[in-house]
């Protein structure tokens, strides 16, 4: 089977890696040319192809690129894939991309995924054929999606070593409101309350020998690439309000307890979150 990826960075570059080495062909395009020699110095692709060429003649098109790119790719790859071909993406949120696809005549044949998998530093350089392994991965079809597209996507899923979790777009980002982009939110506030002062003055946190490991794990996110994270809290927002709104209210509650010396209610507080699941 044949597999096309448009956007060869550290999510496609690894699905094209993985699906490689799972024994399928793997063709690729990226818009920059470093991005494709890289997959192809390691094997990661067998060869590139222009978009067009790679969406007529692959089984399954994968868009790996940013969420407003890919809503703009949908009806381009469609338009030019076998009307057997089967159409995906990788996109963190899945409402705009579903609602592209179920406005094309493909779509029966588009399934929105999203592989819970990735890294604080991003680009093809950091692809990792390894990077799905033992992941949730999330499957989203369309309530026109027909059984056949929808079990395709499960197997290449299956095949990188992720685990295919069936759910709607609009429970998908309902969910990862909470526990993709909260987290990343708080890494990054975090990280700038560190650095700067209520005056505007170096904090005095940020000397090194007064950084616990702990730290060093909360600030991870805060690596991230801004471009891509302003796509995906945009095309969340609704949701991601509705989270940091949550998320406020219960530091606000811990903050009531500690300026009222109340340490019943700080360790009753402290004893919930670590009963919660994880």
């Amino acid at each position: 089977m044949r597999v096309g990826i448009v956007g060869l960075g550290l999510i496609g570059g690894s699905l094209a890696g993985a699906l490689t080495a799972a024994g399928y062909e793997v063709w690729g395009c990226d818009s920059q040319p470093a991005a494709e020699g890289h997959a192809l110095e390691h094997g990661y692709i067998l060869t590139t192809k222009q978009l067009e060429d790679l969406a007529t003649e692959s089984d399954v098109v994968i868009l790996a690129t940013p969420i407003p790119e890919t809503v703009d790719l949908i009806p381009r790859a469609a338009s030019r894939m076998r009307a057997d071909a089967v159409l995906t993406d990788v996109a963190s949120v899945k409402t705009p991309i579903i609602s592209a696809m179920n406005r094309l005549d493909a779509g029966p044949r588009c399934v929105g995924g999203h592989p819970m998998a990735g890294k604080a530093t991003g680009g093809h350089e950091s692809a990792d054929p390894e990077l799905f392994r033992d992941a949730p991965y999330a499957v989203v079809p369309s309530r026109w999606t027909e059984g056949r597209a929808s079990t395709l996507v499960e197997e290449i899923v299956t095949a990188v070593g992720a685990r295919p979790i069936i759910v709607d777009a609009k429970a998908h980002d309902e969910q990862v409101a909470y526990t993709s982009h909260l987290p990343q939110l708080l890494s990054t506030a975090l990280s700038l309350t560190l650095t700067t002062s209520p005056t505007g003055s170096e904090a005095p946190a940020t000397e090194s020998c007064l950084r616990g490991p702990g730290l060093a794990g909360m600030l991870r996110l805060a690596e991230s690439d801004e471009r891509l994270w302003s796509g995906i809290l945009l095309a969340n927002s609704e949701h991601v309000l509705t989270a940091t709104e949550a998320f406020r209210d219960r530091l606000d509650e811990l903050s009531t307890a500690i300026r009222s010396g109340n340490a019943e209610a700080i360790e009753n507080f402290m004893r919930q979150a670590r009963q919660e699941p994880s």
